[in-house]
C-alpha cells in the first residue's frame, strides 16, 4: 500500500489550529452539606436548624400518646391533668389519660369534630360537622345535644370574657352567644352574621371585644359591644385559621390558602375553603393537607399593629401554618404541615426549625401545659387574661410563656400523635444526613465538620455508613466511626452521615466529604469519513451579562467562566484527494485527551500509525498515494496528561469502512436509434468500486435533464440508462450524458447525431 505519510503528517497539522476549553483530570473532589436548603434534608433527632443554616441541640421531644384517628384537630387539658382531643375521619372524642392511653369518650354521629371547650367545671363542648351540633359532656359523663343550629359547620367554640359562650359556624357565617345557663331550644342571640361562607375562628382582644377570621377571603373583623363589625384587614388568602390577640393591643393572625395568587374582595367571596362543602354538599374533613404551591404571602403568621399596618411575625414559603403559640420576647412557635416541622420565629428575620416530630405530618396544635410534669420542666403558665381553658392554638387569648420554652404538648395529623416537649435539651441529639451522591464508585477519603468550637472538636460524635443503592437498606455497610476524621466506610456511590451533637454545643455549620474516582477509560463514539479537508476553529462566544444572583446561589466559577467558554466547530478548507476523520470522544473523568489515528486497507492485517498524541477529535489525510478500495481507520484515546502512568487508561475504536475511488465511472453509449424524429438511446455505467448515484443528460446543449437506471433505483456498480428525446430536423443533434459514482467522480459521453440520421 503506498501511504503519503509526509503529506498526510502536513494535512493534520493544519487541523489542529483550534484549541479546545482544558478539562479537569481525575483529582480529590468533595461534597459540602451547609446551609438550611441542604440540612434540612436530613433527619432530625432533637436537633434543631436555624435559618442561617446552623445545626443546634434542641428541646427534648418525648412521644406521649398515639391516636387511633389519623387526624387529630383539637386537644384540651382537664382539670384533673388528662386530655381530651376532637378527631376527623369519624369524628371520634378521645380522652387520653396520664399514661398516655386512649380511650373513646364520645362517639357523634357527625363525622368530624373540628371544635372543643373545656370549661372551668371541667364540662367538655365539642362541635361537630357537616351538620353543625355542640354536644355536651357533663362531668359525670352525660352526654347530650347542647346546641343544634341550620347551620352545617361548627368551626369554633369560645368562652368570653362575659362568661356567655360564642360558636362559629359555616355556611352562613355566624357567630352564636349563648348564655351560661343556656339549655337546649332556648333562644340564642347572633351577634356576626358575614357575606363570607365562614367563621372559621374567634377571640377576644384586651378591651374584651371579639375578632373573627373568616373564609374564603381571609377577612379579618372586629365586633364591638353594640354587635357592630368592622373589617380590619382582607388578607386575600382562603382562610384566617388563627388568632392571637396580644397585650399591647396588636392581634397576630395565622392565614392559610391553597391558591398561588392573593385574590380581590369579589374573587376571594367566590373561593370555596378548604373543608366546606363541594358542589354536592360533601366535605373533605382534612382538606388542609392540600398543598399546590401558594406563595409565601398567603401563608403566614401576620401582625395587626394597633395603627392598623400589617408586618409579618414568620413567613416561609412553602410551609403552611397549622398551629401557632407565643412564647417570651416576641418569640413564637410555628406548627408547619410539612414533615411535622416545628420553627420558632425569634423576631425579626431570624428563626430556626426547632425540631421535626418523628412520625411526621402535620402539627396541628400547640398545647401549653398548666400542669407540673415527672418528665416535663414545665415553667409554662397561663398569663391572667388569658380564657379559661388556658388553651394557645386557635381560641382565644393564649397564655404567655416564661423564658424556657418548655412544657408543650405537640399534637400532629397524619399520623394522629400527641408529644411533650420538655424545657431541658435532650440527652440524645442526632442529626442523619440525606444520602450524599458521588455519581459513580468513590473511594472516600476525610470527612470535616465545621461548628462554633472549630475543625475536628472532640464533642461531636460523628460516623457514616455507604452502599451503591440510593436508599440505604440492608446491602449498605453499617454505621462506623470516623477514624482520625477519615471515613472507614467501604468505597461506594453513597455515603450518609450522622452526628452526635452533646448537649452544650454551639452547633455545626458545614459538613465536607472528600473522595476520589476510580480512573475511568475515555471512550470513543462515531467515527465519521468526511470528503475533503477540514479544520477545528473555536469561535468566541458572544458577550453575556453574568446574573449576580446565580453567581451567588451556583457557584462563582461555573458562572463566571461561562462567559469565557469557545464554540468548537469545523471549517472546510477544500482540497482535491483529501478526507477528514471526525469523532466523538468522553472521558467521564474529566480527563483530557490525546489520540492516535492508524489506517488500514480492508482485508490487511496490519494497521499504518499516521498521527499520534493529537489534542483534537479531527484530523485531515491526502489519501491521493493510496491504492483504491475500502479502508477503515482507528482511533485509540487516552488520558495520560491527567493521571500517572500506572493509572492511565485508553479506548480503540474503528470507524465503518469507507471508499478511496479516484477513477471516475465508465459511460458508454451502447446504442442509439432514431425514428420518426425521435432518438433512442441506450446507456451503460460501470464503476470498480462505486455504486452510481446520478446520471444527467442534456440535448443540443438546452435543459440538463435527470436520469434514472431502468430498473428506477441507483443501487449497483453498474447501471443501464434509456433516454429518448426529440431530434431538430434539418440540423446536427447533440447528446451529452454524464454519470456520478458515490464518490463524486464523473464520466461522461457525447455524441453528434448528423442531421441525416
Amino acid at each position: 500500500m503506498n501511504l503519503s505519510i509526509s503529506k498526510v503528517v502536513a494535512l493534520g497539522a493544519a487541523a489542529c489550529v483550534g484549541v479546545l476549553p482544558a478539562l479537569h483530570g481525575v483529582r480529590t473532589e468533595n461534597l459540602v452539606h451547609q446551609g438550611f436548603d441542604q440540612f434540612v434534608k436530613g433527619k432530625f433527632e432533637n436537633v434543631g436548624l436555624t435559618f442561617d443554616g446552623r445545626i443546634f441541640p434542641s428541646p427534648g421531644l418525648e412521644e406521649f400518646a398515639t391516636l387511633s384517628s389519623p387526624i387529630v384537630w383539637q386537644v384540651r387539658e382537664m382539670p384533673d391533668g388528662s386530655l381530651v382531643a376532637a378527631t376527623g375521619n369519624n369524628g371520634t372524642l378521645y380522652r387520653v389519660d396520664g399514661e398516655g392511653k386512649e380511650s373513646v369518650l364520645f362517639q357523634p354521629e357527625e363525622p368530624l369534630s373540628r371544635a372543643l371547650h373545656v370549661d372551668a367545671e371541667g364540662r367538655i363542648y365539642v362541635g361537630t360537622s357537616p351538620k353543625g351540633r355542640v354536644y355536651r359532656i357533663l362531668t359525670d359523663g352525660t352526654q347530650e345535644v347542647f346546641f343544634d343550629p341550620e347551620d352545617l359547620y361548627i368551626w369554633d367554640i369560645r368562652e368570653g370574657p362575659d362568661g356567655f359562650l360564642y360558636i362559629a359556624t359555616g355556611g352562613k357565617a355566624k357567630v352564636y352567644r349563648l348564655p351560661a345557663d343556656y339549655r337546649y331550644g332556648d333562644k340564642t342571640q347572633t351577634v356576626f352574621e358575614g357575606s363570607e361562607s365562614h367563621v372559621n375562628v374567634i377571640a377576644f382582644d384586651r378591651d374584651g371585644q371579639m375578632v373573627i377570621g373568616t373564609g374564603p377571603g381571609g377577612t379579618l373583623y372586629r365586633v364591638d359591644a353594640d354587635g357592630k363589625s368592622y373589617a380590619l384587614f382582607s388578607s386575600g388568602a382562603e382562610e384566617i385559621r388563627l388568632l392571637h390577640p396580644t397585650d399591647d393591643g396588636s392581634i397576630v393572625f395565622g392565614t392559610f390558602s391553597t391558591k398561588n395568587t392573593p385574590s380581590g374582595d369579589a374573587a376571594a367571596t367566590a373561593q370555596k375553603a378548604p373543608g366546606t362543602e363541594g358542589d354536592g354538599g360533601e366535605i373533605n374533613p382534612f382538606q388542609m393537607t392540600v398543598y399546590a404551591g401558594a406563595p409565601a404571602e398567603l401563608n403566614g403568621l401576620f401582625r395587626l399593629t394597633v395603627g392598623g399596618f400589617v408586618e409579618p411575625v414568620w413567613v416561609l414559603s412553602p410551609h403552611k401554618v397549622f398551629s401557632a403559640t407565643p412564647l417570651a420576647d416576641n418569640r413564637w412557635l410555628v406548627g408547619s404541615g410539612t414533615d411535622g416541622r416545628l420553627f420558632r420565629s425569634e423576631g425579626g428575620v431570624e428563626w430556626s426549625n426547632l425540631l421535626a416530630v418523628p412520625a411526621g405530618g402535620e402539627i396541628t396544635q400547640l398545647l401549653p401545659m398548666t400542669r407540673v410534669d415527672a418528665t416535663v420542666s414545665a415553667d409554662a403558665a397561663p398569663d391572667s387574661t388569658a380564657g379559661s381553658d388556658g388553651v394557645s392554638d386557635n381560641v382565644g387569648r393564649d397564655p404567655g410563656i416564661s423564658n424556657t420554652d418548655s412544657g408543650f404538648y405537640v399534637v400532629s395529623s397524619n399520623p394522629g400523635r400527641i408529644y411533650k416537649m420538655a424545657g431541658a435539651v435532650a440527652e440524645s441529639c442526632v442529626y442523619t444526613s440525606e444520602v450524599m451522591d458521588a455519581g459513580r464508585t468513590v473511594a472516600w477519603g476525610s470527612l470535616r465538620h465545621l461548628s462554633g468550637m472549630g475543625l475536628f472538636d472532640n464533642h461531636l460524635k460523628v460516623s457514616t455508613r455507604s452502599g451503591n443503592v440510593s436508599d440505604p437498606n440492608r446491602s449498605w455497610s453499617d454505621w462506623l466511626p470516623l477514624e482520625q476524621g477519615r471515613i472507614v466506610s467501604p468505597n461506594s456511590r453513597f455515603l450518609q452521615y450522622k452526628v452526635e451533637i452533646e448537649a452544650a454545643h454551639p452547633g455545626i455549620q458545614r459538613i465536607q466529604a472528600y473522595y476520589q474516582e476510580q480512573n475511568l477509560a475515555p471512550e470513543v463514539g462515531d467515527i465519521r469519513i468526511l470528503p475533503g479537508a477540514y479544520r477545528l476553529f473555536a469561535q468566541p462566544r458572544p458577550a453575556q451579562n453574568i446574573n449576580l444572583s446565580s453567581v451567588i446561589r451556583g457557584g462563582s466559577d461555573a458562572a463566571l467562566s461561562a462567559g469565557a467558554q469557545r464554540i468548537p466547530q469545523l471549517v472546510p478548507e477544500k482540497e482535491e484527494g483529501a478526507v477528514t476523520a471526525v469523532w466523538m470522544a468522553s472521558d467521564s473523568n474529566g480527563d483530557r485527551l490525546l489520540f492516535d489515528l492508524d489506517i488500514r486497507k480492508i482485508g490487511d492485517p496490519s494497521w499504518i500509525r499516521v498521527v499520534s498524541e493529537i489534542p483534537e477529535p479531527v484530523f485531515a489525510m491526502d489519501i491521493r498515494g493510496l491504492d483504491e478500495g475500502y479502508y477503515q481507520v482507528k482511533i485509540r484515546a487516552d488520558d495520560r496528561l491527567d493521571n500517572l502512568p500506572e493509572r492511565a487508561a485508553s479506548f480503540d475504536k474503528e470507524s465503518d469502512p469507507f471508499l478511496i475511488d479516484f477513477t471516475s465511472p465508465q459511460v458508454e453509449l451502447q446504442s442509439l436509434t432514431t425514428e420518426g424524429g425521435i432518438a433512442i438511446a441506450k446507456v451503460v455505467v460501470t464503476d470498480q468500486f462505486g455504486v452510481i448515484s446520478n446520471a444527467y443528460y442534456s440535448v443540443n446543449g438546452e435543459q440538463v435533464l435527470r436520469s434514472l437506471p431502468d430498473d428506477g433505483l441507483f443501487d449497483q456498480t453498474s447501471e443501464t440508462f434509456t433516454v429518448v428525446f426529440d431530434l431538430i430536423p434539418g440540423r446536427d443533434n447533440s447528446l451529452v450524458f454524464q454519470a456520478y459514482d458515490e464518490n463524486d467522480n464523473v464520466g461522461l459521453v457525447t455524441r453528434s447525431i448528423p442531421g441525416g440520421e
